[in-house]
């Protein structure tokens, strides 16, 4: 896959925790998973950073 897209969607995984966002969230997942992203890759570079960002708040 191109890097700049899994860049991309890992950005909108980590914007979408961020925001709360609970219908845009596992469309992303399913998105990222269909792009060719592992399932580590989506949760500790999109989900969790996410999640680290909200901690920080």
């Amino acid at each position: 896959m191109d890097p700049a897209k899994t860049a991309e969607l890992l950005k909108q995984l980590h914007d979408a925790v961020v925001d709360m966002d609970e219908e845009k969230t596992p469309r992303l997942c399913q998105e990222a998973l269909a792009a060719g992203i592992d399932a580590y890759t989506a949760i500790m570079e999109g989900l969790a950073a996410g999640m680290d960002t909200v901690g920080r708040f």
